[in-house]
């Protein structure tokens, strides 16, 4: 999901983008968390739709935590490469 959406990329840090053409919108870490757990876990053409929108504060740190640990293992890796 995240590689196939520029913003998202640049938001994450995964991608520096071409300034001209990509920006985070504007938006803050936590609203992009959000974005990308709803698009997840809530949208309602899902058909396993186990979650709802009173799960969404816990579906955000799923979302948010999951990010930073592949941001920590793939820096860790790069580094170790060089």
């Amino acid at each position: 999901m995240i590689e196939d959406n520029p913003t998202w990329k640049v938001a994450f840090g995964f991608d520096k983008g071409d300034v001209e053409s990509v920006s985070t919108g504007g938006k803050k870490l936590k609203d992009h968390h959000r974005a990308i757990a709803m698009n997840l876990f809530l949208d309602p053409n899902i058909p396993y739709k186990d979650f709802t929108i009173a799960d969404l504060l816990k579906l955000i740190n799923v979302v948010k935590n999951r990010i930073s640990m592949y941001v920590r293992i793939t820096s860790f890796f790069v580094k170790c490469s060089i």
